[in-house]
């Protein structure tokens, strides 16, 4: 059944394309997140790949690598989710948008699915800058592991150019004991 709604997802997005003229990127993502409980701080790295329509569509699929700074390798974790986000544009320079993800999250124990719903708004701040003020509320389905949490995060993003792009971000989450963390996330994004 896991098979068959992430086929059914992947169709969607993809089908997407054919609607809209599409302009598509790939991105690359560093996290070093600290966890407030446990204390374990852990690196992460993350691909995207996507597209966005001149609806203010943007559909991507985001894989992910997770593990502790110091430990064993046994501890790594690994995470696939595809998403689609809608930003608004309201004829203002403030843009909100909505977004919603499903994923599945594997670790050395378990694995398990996940859903999250994103919101927020961008806005510009300088010539070539963005900030991003945002919210996400994300929880698993079919597990007893503690996954829900509610995370916000503020990013910065400035276009070197066309096609070039880098952005910082600080989150912090809150829920799930294994889930309450400060993170500061590094992302390169090509768009095409």
């Amino acid at each position: 059944m896991k098979n068959l709604v992430k086929i059914i997802c992947l169709s969607l997005i993809f089908s997407g394309a054919a609607m809209a003229q599409v302009k598509p990127y790939i991105a690359g993502e560093y996290n070093s997140e600290e966890n407030r409980n446990t204390k374990v701080d852990n690196f992460g790295l993350n691909s995207i790949i996507g597209f966005k329509t001149s609806e203010g569509m943007d559909y991507s699929l985001k894989s992910g690598i997770t593990q502790p700074t110091e430990g064993v390798t046994k501890d790594i974790s690994y995470n696939l989710e595809v998403r689609a986000k809608k930003t608004f544009d309201l004829g203002f320079s403030v843009k909100p948008y909505l977004g919603v993800r499903l994923g599945e999250k594997l670790t050395k124990s378990e694995n398990f699915m996940h859903y999250a719903v994103d919101a927020g708004f961008l806005m510009p701040i300088a010539p070539s800058t963005t900030l991003d003020l945002g919210y996400r509320y994300r929880n698993n389905t079919g597990s007893d592991t503690k996954f829900d949490s509610n995370r916000y995060h503020i990013k910065t993003t400035y276009s070197l150019n066309a096609n070039n792009a880098v952005s910082i971000w600080y989150l912090q989450a809150y829920g799930a004991t294994a889930e309450e963390k400060n993170t500061w996330r590094l992302t390169y994004t090509y768009s095409f």
